[in-house]
């Protein structure tokens, strides 16, 4: 007898079980790769974020792909800006609503010096778009890939 066992598509389930938190890599002793693949607003997604985070302690630059992300929350965007700081960034430059708090400086470890190339697509949501174009006018990233669209800022 046969079986009828179906099998998922091996990426699906990884990226949902994560959060959003699609892969995080080392490259090499210097640099540090973090694909997010959405904004997901939950605690879970928060711990994932902040795990992932922790994970790139120390490297010297910061690739984070945003090419396949595909949105969510725009709390959960202004929480993971606010890694990208000292203090909270964001306090001023909210997305809209009223996002979640800031990561406390005590628990997370954050990228504060770290240059940060954020990868970019046609097919990255609006949101990751935003997400962007905040860090670069920050000061805090580079945008590579096409702008689709979206002007960003000198």
């Amino acid at each position: 007898m046969r079986s009828t066992v179906q099998r998922r598509p091996a990426t699906a389930p990884r990226t949902a079980a994560r959060h959003g938190v699609a892969r995080i890599a080392r490259l090499g002793s210097r640099a540090g790769y973090f694909e997010l693949t959405a904004f997901e607003h939950s605690a879970a997604a928060r711990h994932a974020v902040t795990a992932a985070i922790r994970q790139l302690a120390g490297v010297r630059a910061v690739i984070l792909d945003l090419r396949r992300n595909r949105g969510g929350d725009d709390a959960m965007a202004s929480f993971v800006t606010s890694l990208f700081f000292a203090t909270e960034a964001m306090a001023s430059e909210r997305f809209a609503r009223a996002p979640l708090p800031a990561a406390d400086a005590s628990t997370v470890a954050r990228m504060i010096t770290a240059p940060v190339d954020v990868l970019v697509s046609r097919e990255t949501s609006a949101l990751g778009h935003v997400f962007a174009m905040n860090l670069e006018r920050l000061g805090r990233a580079r945008i590579v890939g096409p702008a689709a669209g979206y002007r960003r800022t000198a």
